[in-house]
């Protein structure tokens, strides 16, 4: 279907630990890179020189769902089309879901400060 294998795999997987998660009420926690990081601050229009803490707690208040879309996005470097199909949404949705994520994460941190 045009995807890359990893793609399918990786819905699998994720199908296979959410259900595991939600079985066992254990909570997700997500790897943060520095590079992710910096991705995220340039697209979200912040400067770098501001506290990553006040980022650390932004991400805290975002929904599970939302924390994937970032995770894949700025952690995994995940085109849109792959985010789509791993999410089972099209290319677009995922894009409109990420950038509204975004949205909804500038609007935290102005409020933070």
């Amino acid at each position: 279907m045009g995807f890359p294998f990893s793609s399918w795999l990786f819905r699998i997987a994720r199908n296979e630990i959410y259900d595991l998660h939600q079985k066992n009420k254990v909570n997700m926690v997500v790897s943060i890179e520095n590079d992710g990081i910096l991705n995220m601050i340039s697209e979200i229009g912040a400067s770098e020189k501001q506290d990553h803490q006040f980022l650390y707690l932004a991400l805290e208040k975002l929904e599970e769902n939302e924390i994937e879309l970032i995770e894949m996005r700025f952690f995994e470097n995940r085109a849109f089309k792959e985010i789509g199909e791993i999410l089972d949404i099209t290319e677009n949705n995922a894009k409109v879901r990420t950038y509204r994520t975004l949205e909804k994460l500038k609007q935290i941190l102005s409020h933070e400060r």
